[in-house]
């Protein structure tokens, strides 16, 4: 059994991103190549938790899967008031994490990316196809949360906390693992555009589900009353949207449509 790390490329890659890049912050620091650095970092992280191997996941144009499904999937991310400025910063950043990328990779740590994938998707494919390797999970993306287990855990570099099957009571204190796909998808995600029922959290998901079981099975007309909670659930339930958070947010509805053999091809080179 092997220990690797999984970096989620771009999500490490804003620890290096000057303020200016995405803020717009007068004064502020801009983007500066930070190829070497990125790798050092890779490194480090990969001796503090013992890991043998490090894989890259990363994104090429976004989720062709969910914008089929959802056209304003991840809309919102999208600023169309980009000053000059901006837009020089921006893409000066992002030419530097390419650079970075392709730095590691001529150092020989593979790099899965695949055309219109993202790399929560790639994460995926590797820890649900590989059940008996241990994974590090680098990202600040509570998204990957949904994939911890005893040997699965995900490390925020940000606040340097480790989300832990051991410690998910504490980081999530108010939902189980086992349903924490489940109240993800009944509150949507606003980072992603994902609409959901506003005002339930997951202090009431959770204790919906012991009284009346898998969300999928649950009707509007279980949830009687003016409450205006109550109210954003049953609209929310009459509308299919669960059906299709689900779909957009349970990183195992689109396990099946990554491209398995080069992934398959760097895990099998690593043992």
């Amino acid at each position: 059994m092997s220990r690797t790390l999984l970096v989620d490329s771009l999500n490490l890659s804003f620890r290096f991103a000057g303020k200016m890049v995405f803020k717009g912050l007068k004064g502020a620091k801009g983007a500066a190549p930070f190829s070497l650095d990125y790798l050092s970092t890779l490194r480090a992280f990969a001796r503090s938790f013992k890991c043998e191997d490090i894989v890259i996941c990363s994104d090429l144009r976004g989720s062709k899967y969910r914008k089929s499904i959802y056209p304003e999937y991840k809309a919102n991310r999208i600023k169309k008031d980009k000053t000059e400025e901006e837009q020089e910063e921006f893409f000066k950043f992002m030419s530097y994490w390419k650079d970075a990328e392709i730095n590691a990779e001529l150092q020989g740590i593979p790099l899965l990316k695949f055309e219109g994938i993202e790399a929560d998707d790639v994460f995926a494919n590797i820890v649900i196809n590989h059940p008996n390797d241990e994974y590090v999970l680098l990202s600040t993306d509570s998204d990957l949360d949904q994939l911890i287990s005893e040997k699965v855990w995900r490390f925020a570099y940000t606040t340097k906390k480790e989300f832990r099957l051991s410690n998910w009571d504490e980081m999530h204190p108010y939902v189980s693992r086992e349903n924490f796909v489940a109240a993800k998808c009944i509150k949507g995600d606003t980072s992603d555009n994902i609409p959901g029922a506003k005002g339930v959290g997951d202090k009431r998901i959770q204790a919906f589900i012991n009284m009346y079981g898998d969300p999928m099975l649950w009707d509007a007309e279980m949830f009687p009353g003016v409450a205006n909670y109550k109210t954003a659930l049953r609209e929310f339930l009459g509308t299919g949207m669960l059906e299709r958070n689900y779909s957009l947010i349970d990183l195992t509805h689109c396990n099946k449509d990554i491209i398995t053999r080069e992934i398959q091809e760097v895990i099998n080179a690593k043992h």
